[in-house]
């Protein structure tokens, strides 16, 4: 397994499909969308930031949320408003 595994493994377990960030980043508009990131980043960087750099655990994150918006537009994933 690499890194950029590692760290995505973790995401997918701790950010599920009807997680707010991901409404946020689906829905939202460009600020939000890095907000979304910033958002899951706070959550991963104790984590994967003494080893790995701030700026790949970001680039991590935009996959992850980018394939998750990739779904949602071919209906294999459903979204919850946040409120």
């Amino acid at each position: 397994m690499n890194e950029s595994e590692i760290i995505n493994s973790y995401i997918e377990l701790t950010i599920p499909d009807d997680h707010p960030v991901i409404y946020q980043y689906i829905m939202g508009g460009i600020r939000s969308k890095e907000t979304a990131v910033n958002n899951i980043l706070s959550e991963c960087s104790p984590i994967f930031s003494p080893p790995y750099t701030e700026g790949h655990v970001k680039t991590v994150i935009r996959r992850f949320l980018n394939e998750k918006l990739r779904l949602y537009n071919h209906t294999k994933i459903k979204i919850k408003p946040i409120y």
